[in-house]
Parts: C-alpha cells; structure tokens; sequence
C-alpha cells in the first residue's frame, strides 16, 4: 500500500501537464515481474499544447498504459510500455502558427545537444571513467 502511494505520487509529478491526477486505485504493481499497469487515464485539455500541434483537446481517455522493466537485465533488455485504447476527441487549433525562425532554433539545439553529448562520452572515456562499450549501452 505505501509503495504504491510513493508511486502514484511519483506518476503524478512527472504526468501532472499531460493526465489528471492518478489515484492508487489505478495503478496495478508487481515489483517482482517488473509489471506496472495505469488504467483508465483522462487526458488534460492542454497535454498537447508543448508539442504546438494545431490541435487541441477537447477529451481524451487511455484505457491503460502498461510498462515492463527488466529490473535484472537492465543495460541488455528493452524496456518496454504499452500504451492501449486510446479515445482523443480534438478540434484543429488555430492560434498555433507555424515559425521557421522557431523550426531553426530548434533543429540548432538538437544538433548541439547531440555534439555536447559526443563531447561529454568523449572525455569520460579519456578520464578513464568508463569504455566506449560502457557508454554505448548506457545510451
């Protein structure tokens, strides 16, 4: 019970800007098979305006969103989620405007952020703290 309370806490954190509050009651746990199951999740109205889709919610349901970790095997088996029954009732939103300057900026950032973290293995390999091999399956 207080596991997964601390879980449920921990869900809402992270899903708060997309779901509505998650109860206990729908979180099924099994720790030992790595099996997480959410069932009967609404979605919030704005869940998808960080994506600045020219869409907007007006409802939307996911009957379960299952995840399986492979808590033994974690650097050589996936982890995998499932996502099942989706229900999303959207009208087009036409305050969203498409911005090259904002597709630039954003394609920049990407490739930055992809050449920072070759920089970043490449001097964790050169200080010894861990192989190449190492870091290829940590990513």
């Amino acid at each position: 019970m207080v596991f997964s309370s601390l879980v449920t806490s921990l869900l809402n954190r992270f899903l708060s800007p997309f779901v509505d509050e998650v109860t206990a009651s729908q979180l099924a746990i099994f720790a030992w098979s790595g099996t997480a199951t959410l069932s009967n999740v609404s979605l919030r109205a704005n869940a998808l305006d960080g994506l600045k889709l020219p869409l907007r919610i007006v409802h939307g349901h996911v009957g379960s969103i299952e995840a399986k970790v492979p808590w033994m095997n974690l650097y050589s088996e996936p982890i995998i989620i499932k996502v099942s029954d989706v229900y999303l009732l959207a009208l087009p939103n036409w305050e969203v405007a498409y911005s090259e300057e904002e597709e630039r900026q954003y394609a920049w950032q990407a490739k930055k952020a992809a050449l920072d973290t070759i920089e970043e293995m490449k001097q964790k390999v050169k200080d010894g703290k861990c192989t190449v091999a190492q870091q290829l399956m940590i990513n």
